[in-house]
């Protein structure tokens, strides 16, 4: 299993603002590179389930992705088990008039080809570049 940890401010963002943008999975595809496209019924919730079409090292997969922690203004997660293990978790932290964004990603590498190192360069670029586009994204909002 590997883990990841990126941190970012998001300036002059509220949580909430932040929150709202990032729960909504249908919105993965404008700040998470890999997300081709995520299709979700109803409001989103713990438990909640949805479609999700990713690419990775040029393939494209479909599978079904499950939100796993909805804390309104402070945590967000989601992941899945197929193709391989995966979970992405998003803190929020009110820094006066910003928002400290935490993202932490886990990502099993059995089975992958290149396995871990291949993994770790990808997840590594991956939550970086979610950062960098949710600063980017939520500032000009």
């Amino acid at each position: 299993m590997e883990n990841f940890t990126e941190t970012a401010t998001l300036p002059g963002v509220s949580p909430d603002k932040a929150f709202a943008y990032i729960s909504d999975v249908t919105n993965m595809h404008e700040w998470i590179e890999a997300v081709v496209k995520n299709d979700a019924e109803g409001e989103p919730r713990a438990g909640q389930e949805f479609d999700s079409l990713s690419s990775f090292m040029g393939l494209k997969l479909r599978g079904t992705q499950q939100v796993l922690a909805y804390t309104p203004s402070s945590h967000f997660a989601w992941g899945a088990e197929k193709p391989f293990h995966s979970r992405f978790d998003v803190t929020l932290q009110p820094a006066g008039n910003d928002t400290k964004l935490t993202i932490e990603a886990e990502m099993e590498t059995k089975g992958i080809p290149g396995g871990a190192i291949v993994v770790r360069r990808s997840t590594k670029k991956a939550i970086a570049g979610m950062a960098a586009n949710l600063k980017k994204n939520l500032s000009n909002s």
